[in-house]
């Protein structure tokens, strides 16, 4: 059990690590690069530690002071999960091996509002985010600090409740008067969920926002999308026109085609060079490999040294081939 476990946690942690740089949305939802993380305590289980009394409190300190390095330090900016998870997630496991004896253990982790806020955790995970995502549509924009707390008191409340009042009686009910109940009742919901996406796949199941023509509209227009990362279109001149940025940049690329299509005037050659969730509000700042990649969560293909870029990217699509000619702009073959 011990070599399954460190096998397929190795295996997990490797292809974290590897995805995190190009893929790290996948990297962050997919469970297979996260397996890793539960099977710490799956290595635990299996070690059985027993730490001697000055062992178990400095694992407990250490443990802890890991995990709040990682609280202060992990921000939108990090590559995560990646290595740095490996701080929470060692951390986690020097406090469960230090076991409820060591001192920090006892008293900051065993007392009984800590005990009780790990009780209600799970349906307090479960509550605040549909709380805070609607607050969010609604609000049409980050709603303010006070709504956000006043949320979280009600996620709060509701985790109690549904802890009390829900999750105590599954634990509690007779087994088998709870599998004569919940094996049917569960078996409904699960087939009342596939059935309802089978509408809604097949259309026959329409949302309230497919009667708004606004939506329809924006729904056609999607269609229209074209991602490049790198592309040339021929005009009839060497002068060239260099759109880079963004997703906001991004998006004038179909109209460039139908630009080109009419070709009502002398045509440039226009050069779009754009990625997705790329920040581009940079100055004198070289965007090599690992620079975009921790910027954009991949890889570029060319090494471009901007200045002001931030005045661009996100305008309207605007001239500036001069860019091009920039003594700090550096354009590699692929371009």
């Amino acid at each position: 059990m011990l070599v399954m476990v460190l096998m397929i946690g190795a295996l997990s942690f490797l292809l974290n690590v590897a995805l995190v740089p190009r893929y790290p949305v996948s990297a962050f939802y997919l469970p297979v690069t996260r397996f890793w993380e539960l099977l710490g305590g799956s290595l635990l289980a299996c070690l059985r530690l027993e730490l001697p009394e000055r062992a178990r409190s400095a694992a407990s300190f250490a443990g802890a002071a890991l995990i709040g390095v990682a609280i202060v330090v992990i921000d939108g900016a990090t590559a995560f999960p990646g290595f740095w998870a490996l701080a929470p997630v060692v951390g986690a496991m020097l406090v469960i091996s230090a076991g409820p004896a060591a001192s920090l253990n006892r008293v900051l982790f065993g007392n009984r509002v800590a005990v009780y806020i790990g009780l209600v955790s799970y349906p307090l995970y479960l509550w605040h985010w549909p709380l805070l995502a609607y607050a969010r549509i609604v609000h049409g924009a980050e709603p303010p600090a006070s709504l956000r707390a006043a949320l979280l008191l009600l996620a709060l409340a509701l985790s109690v409740l549904t802890y009390e009042l829900v999750e105590k009686k599954i634990r509690r009910a007779q087994p088998g008067a709870w599998a004569r109940r919940a094996v049917p009742a569960l078996a409904g919901s699960m087939a009342a969920l596939a059935v309802g996406g089978v509408l809604a796949t097949t259309g026959e199941f329409l949302a309230q926002s497919a009667s708004n023509p606004e939506l329809a509209e924006i729904s056609r227009a999607s269609a229209d999308w074209q991602r490049s990362r790198a592309t040339r279109i021929a005009g009839d001149s060497e002068r060239a026109v260099l759109f880079f940025g963004d997703s906001h940049m991004e998006h004038y690329l179909p109209r460039i085609y139908r630009l080109v299509e009419e070709h009502r005037a002398p045509i440039k050659t226009v050069i779009v060079k754009t990625e997705g969730r790329c920040l581009t509000a940079l100055a004198g700042l070289p965007i090599d490999g690992k620079t975009a990649g921790l910027l954009c969560g991949r890889t570029y293909t060319s090494t471009l040294l901007v200045q002001n870029i931030s005045r661009w990217a996100a305008a309207p699509p605007a001239l500036i081939a001069h860019l091009l000619r920039q003594e700090l702009v550096r354009r590699s073959p692929s371009l």
